[in-house]
């Protein structure tokens, strides 16, 4: 898998599963887990990245590419950006959608 598709499966995991904030993931149960784990039901913008693409380096670069799109100063990581209570879904979205098209203009 390349990292813009893995970007864009990430995408589709918030849109189609579901978002969350506070952790990577959380399970039908409401509790935490990680993004990896076959019972996550709701991600937040870095599990999504774990559940799309696994572990590994492209985990790490499609991170970075998120955080190189990080709309705002102040915030020092993607999930830091996630779980501040005034980001939405839409909020998160964005930031993929910048990743993606930056990516995109790159090629």
């Amino acid at each position: 898998m390349e990292l813009l598709e893995g970007l864009k499966k990430a995408r589709a995991v918030l849109t189609e599963i579901g978002w969350a904030q506070g952790y990577y993931a959380y399970d039908a149960r409401g509790t935490a887990c990680e993004g990896f784990d076959r019972d996550a039901c709701k991600f937040c913008a870095v599990g999504a990245l774990q559940r799309a693409v696994g572990p590994g380096e492209l985990l790490m670069l499609a991170h970075d590419a998120l955080e190189e799109s990080i709309p705002l100063p102040g915030y020092c990581s993607v999930a830091q950006y996630n779980d501040d209570p005034s980001t939405t879904l839409v909020d998160v979205l964005a930031l993929y959608d910048r990743a993606i098209v930056k990516l995109e203009a790159a090629q």
